[in-house]
């Protein structure tokens, strides 16, 4: 008999390998994301509270449990709302706990560092929690030397008059951000994913991220590099000294949003990698309803061009609303390893015309994006009628024509339970319409998948048997209707969002 079997075996018999990874499941819990656009329906994250009981239960489990409690941190480095105001405190005594307890730092591996507005706001007559916490970041990045994924957020607050007292609210400068960045990119060796978030007072150029950057060159551990936030500020002459890099960065992965700064610049930085895999794009219009930056509208066929500097490495591309559509000067037969191709429905249109240039020589999988990125509308049930069937049946004709490798089409449609009421009568239950492509492709060995079913089609049948007395006293306008629901005093529509 082993000594185990004699003394009764324990959890500490296991060897760590195994039971690592069970006391990490144990401790974390199942998050939904809020916005509809993410890529997963859920995700896993640490549930501190149980963490830190388990690291007190005795010596082994602290000794297993304290480098998921440092694992990943975020920290609030001033704000005005009273809401961040508990970040700020959590921020200065995790900041003590590093100083007092170095042996701690080595855990980090993810660091989300968010500015708020103002360096000091006064609330009421005394001086309010979020003063400026800059040190904490600027030590931070000098104390973490095993920090793989950072994320800087500088996100303008505007401040209400009763907060303003005479001092100057000023939010976090451009100064501030590209000495955070800098110690970055001097003191993180290992860094893999950097993530810039940033806007209005607080957004970056392109000009001064590239040089505050350069210090990632080919041989660094960056891979992916996330920017949300370059102003137009730049000149030709800047773009020209940036396309004198090319080649010379080392992260495989671009995704950028809210880039303002032309297709010159766009062009320099997607130069700037040795060889780019992932590129991702967004221009999302809502942005422009709230923010005085200029419009950049890019077309198709001029990021064609910019992308081909990189035709030969690329395997990933995802664009949505970059505000000009049409696939007739967008040719991806010259993208040879390209597998992943992730359109919105606005840029290809539902012309069936040019469906070919999209199937690049080895494309296996096509997203097909319907989704409206909007913060105060959805995309209604009539958004995929017969035009949008008959475009996705002549793409999938022309791949079977050619003998495509594509394998896997996706649609993402995730639609309010409302119809415009212009033509209403015929409408068919959208999901009947994709059944119907994915039943004739699948023998081809093409599988069509979609977003999950939210309207049942007890409920679309309701919505569109709408009475004739509703449509004309509604004059032909947006409307939802509910179980029990009744028009407002008057006939009134409900507010549009279109």
């Amino acid at each position: 008999m082993s000594q185990a079997q004699s003394q009764g075996a324990t959890l500490s018999w296991l060897p760590n390998e195994l039971l690592i990874p069970i006391v990490q499941e144990s401790v974390k819990i199942r998050v939904i994301p809020d916005s509809r656009h993410s890529k997963i329906s859920s995700f896993k994250q640490l549930d501190s509270p149980t963490a830190a009981a388990l690291a007190l239960t005795s010596r082994y489990f602290h000794q297993l449990v304290t480098p998921l409690l440092y694992s990943e941190i975020e920290i609030q480095c001033n704000a005005t709302c009273q809401n961040k105001f508990k970040e700020i405190w959590i921020t200065r005594h995790l900041h003590r706990t590093f100083r007092e307890n170095p042996s701690l730092r080595t855990h980090c591996k993810r660091l989300g560092i968010e500015f708020g507005c103002s360096r000091k706001t006064f609330v009421g007559d005394r001086p309010s929690h979020g003063t400026n916490l800059f040190w904490i970041a600027f030590d931070f990045l000098k104390w973490l030397p095993n920090i793989e994924e950072l994320r800087l957020v500088a996100w303008p607050q505007y401040l209400p008059l009763w907060a303003y007292q005479g001092l100057a609210a000023l939010g976090p400068t451009r100064g501030d951000y590209l000495q955070v960045l800098s110690l970055a990119s001097e003191h993180l060796a290992s860094l893999r994913h950097l993530e810039l978030a940033t806007r209005g007072s607080a957004t970056l150029d392109l000009p001064a991220l590239s040089t505050t950057l350069g210090g990632l060159d080919i041989s660094a551990c960056l891979r992916i590099l996330d920017i949300r936030g370059i102003s137009s500020f730049g000149t030709m002459r800047d773009w020209e000294l940036l396309k004198a890099r090319a080649g010379t960065a080392s992260f495989t992965e671009l995704k950028l949003r809210y880039f303002d700064a032309g297709p010159s610049a766009l062009e320099a930085l997607v130069m700037w990698p040795a060889k780019l895999a992932s590129f991702h794009s967004a221009m999302p219009l809502f942005s422009h309803f709230s923010f005085p930056e200029t419009v950049v509208a890019y077309d198709l066929g001029v990021l064609q061009s910019i992308l081909c500097h990189q035709k030969d490495s690329l395997t990933f591309i995802r664009m949505d609303q970059i505000m000009d559509g049409g696939p007739k000067s967008f040719n991806m037969t010259e993208f040879r390893n390209l597998k992943v191709l992730w359109l919105a429905h606005d840029l290809t249109g539902t012309d069936p015309e040019f469906v070919a240039n999209l199937l690049s020589p080895n494309l296996e999988v096509f997203h097909w994006n319907l989704m409206l990125e909007d913060r105060e509308a959805r995309e209604s049930l009539d958004a995929f009628e017969k035009r949008e069937e008959d475009w996705l049946r002549a793409f999938t004709a022309a791949a079977i024509a050619s003998n495509s490798t594509l394998r896997h089409i996706n649609i993402r449609f995730s639609p309010e339970d409302y119809i415009k009421l212009e033509d209403t009568w015929g409408l068919e239950y959208p999901w009947d319409r994709m059944d119907r492509i994915a039943s004739e492709i699948q023998p081809h060995g093409i599988h069509l998948s979609y977003s999950p079913i939210k309207v049942s089609r007890e409920r679309f049948n309701a919505l569109v048997k709408v009475p004739k007395h509703l449509k004309s006293s509604w004059q032909l306008k947006e409307f939802r209707l509910s179980d029990g629901y009744s028009p407002p005093p008057g006939g009134g529509a409900r507010r549009s969002s279109f």
